[in-house]
């Protein structure tokens, strides 16, 4: 029983980074033009990277 809350948990926790990573790369623009306007350098290229790393850290999470 434990063992299953815990697959459980982990698949939500994850689904958390791998949306989050998603949207970042669906919507780029969109979250680019908000980094550019915080002052971030190069906001499309570091708003992809960003991208590309939430959805690894989630997949690393739900794969153990």
């Amino acid at each position: 029983m434990g063992g299953l809350v815990l697959l459980i948990g982990r698949v939500v926790f994850s689904f958390f980074f791998i949306y989050s990573g998603f949207n970042h790369l669906t919507k780029l623009s969109m979250y680019a033009q908000y980094a550019g306007a915080s002052g971030v350098p190069a906001p499309t290229v570091l708003t992809a990277i960003s991208g590309l790393m939430l959805l690894a850290g989630g997949l690393s999470i739900l794969l153990g």
